[in-house]
């Protein structure tokens, strides 16, 4: 996870900059989600003790997922105004949130009865975790159909890659971090979410070992207690929506 981590800070600048000047940001989503789901596809052939297929699976799969959230943040300034994107995004997330709940309970029913689908424990967790990234590839599609309309659109050339794509990414990077002593308030969110999102990430990326290592809850428990955390996000990613819109209507007050 600390190795997915450091290569996605070096690897989504770069990214950052080729999506911003493509016509083609849907198909780099897609691109990188589709890319993402084969490699976590490898998850479903790790036997024993090869860790290095899980490894793998992991790192790049959790980087190419960067590389496609990149692209999927940068499509949301294109498909709403500055007003509703706090909206869009707030029922974007809860609907995602919906979608994998959905799963898991679909997972949590197959693990716990996999004897009446003729499927070992084993086997059971192993579909599982096929279908996560079969489900991943799948939904893809309906952006990638939906949204061909932003293949002509115009592109906002902001960023000048004089000098190389690599070159222009980091040296944009620079630049912003001279300025941000102009915009302390922007600065002080930056700083914050640091903080909260890799907090995030560390229990997304440790909350089952832990629960099961430490805290030693069943497969059964743990499944259902991940599964309430999944439909309380729902509700989470909307309320704070609306929270945000709220402030963004004091603020034009």
């Amino acid at each position: 996870t600390s190795f997915a981590t450091i290569a996605s800070a070096v690897v989504l600048p770069v990214v950052g900059v080729l999506v911003d000047r493509s016509p083609h940001k849907r198909r780099h989503m897609a691109g990188f989600a589709w890319a993402g789901a084969a490699c976590g596809s490898l998850l479903f052939f790790m036997r024993d003790d090869q860790w290095q297929i899980g490894a793998a699976a992991i790192v790049l799969s959790s980087i190419l997922a960067g590389c496609s959230l990149v692209s999927y943040y940068a499509i949301l300034v294109d498909i709403a105004e500055p007003a509703d994107r706090d909206r869009v995004s707030s029922r974007g997330w809860a609907w995602g949130y919906l979608g994998g709940g959905f799963l898991l309970l679909l997972n949590l029913v197959v693990v716990l009865g996999h004897d009446s689908f003729g499927l070992s424990k084993e086997m059971a967790v192993r579909v599982s975790l096929l279908s996560a990234v079969v489900w991943w590839a799948a939904f893809t599609l309906i952006p990638f159909r939906g949204l061909r309309s932003l293949d002509t659109a115009p592109v906002h050339h902001t960023v000048s890659t004089q000098g190389g794509l690599w070159r222009a990414s980091f040296g944009q990077l620079g630049r912003t971090l001279r300025e941000l002593p102009r915009y302390p308030m922007t600065l002080t969110f930056l700083v914050a979410y640091l903080f909260y999102n890799d907090g995030i990430q560390t229990v997304v990326a440790s909350a089952s070992t832990y629960g099961s290592k430490q805290l030693g809850f069943s497969d059964s428990v743990l499944i259902a207690t991940i599964l309430l955390i999944q439909f309380v996000a729902v509700g989470g990613a909307l309320l704070f929506g609306r929270l945000a819109a709220r402030q963004i209507g004091r603020a034009h007050v």
